[in-house]
């Protein structure tokens, strides 16, 4: 569906305002309309934070204002949310855990579960154990959609897989092993059939 120019001029005021309420705190009210502002407002404002959000120095600003526009009622506001986990693929995520949490229990996981996943699926880093919430919140949410391979979430579901199993091997002193291993009992019990490639990968 196309953008009227005018929704297109007030996310670009928003997009502003939010920039200046960055660097200059007495832009805040500026800023702080355009959260309350129309879809395409605050699709700006959902815009500025995403992006900045692994910049310690803003994150204070961006982090609560992504959090309350995970439940957005406008879709295309809420994958402007999502898209704040591609500017943490060189973060240590579990400092963004409170984030991670709510973006996973709010309809913008239902819009892109794929974001959160294939950034800790690229990580480098030693996943932290809230990864296996993330699954969890995967499966109870969207397994039976995982099962249809008409779907995009059939093709989450190996993300899934292998996030719980590589979870499993990095965490298997604490408290979140055996939440893996129940997850993965689960997707065997569901008959998610990429489970058995993953205890083949396991395994080797």
């Amino acid at each position: 569906m196309l953008r009227s120019p005018d929704s297109d001029v007030s996310r670009a005021g928003a997009r502003l305002a939010s920039l200046a309420a960055l660097h200059h705190p007495t832009a805040a009210d500026l800023a702080d309309e355009a959260m309350h502002g129309d879809a395409s407002q605050r699709c700006g404002v959902a815009e500025v934070a995403a992006a900045n959000i692994a910049h310690a120095e803003h994150r204070a600003w961006c982090e609560p204002r992504l959090v309350q526009l995970c439940h957005d009622h406008d879709a295309n506001v809420r994958r402007q949310v999502a898209s704040c986990f591609r500017r943490l693929a060189q973060a240590p995520l579990e400092d963004y855990e409170a984030l991670i949490v709510a973006f996973c229990d709010s309809p913008a996981y239902q819009e892109d579960s794929f974001a959160i996943l294939h950034v800790l699926e690229a990580s480098v880093r030693r996943l932290p154990g809230i990864t296996c919430l993330v699954c969890e919140k995967f499966l109870t949410r969207f397994s039976d959609e995982a099962k249809d391979i008409r779907t995009h979430r059939a093709g989450d579901i190996h993300m899934v897989v292998t996030l719980l199993f590589r979870t499993y091997h990095q965490h298997q002193r604490d408290q979140w092993a055996p939440r893996c291993l129940d997850h993965i009992d689960r997707m065997c019990l569901e008959g998610i059939q990429d489970v058995a490639k993953g205890l083949e990968e396991f395994e080797r």
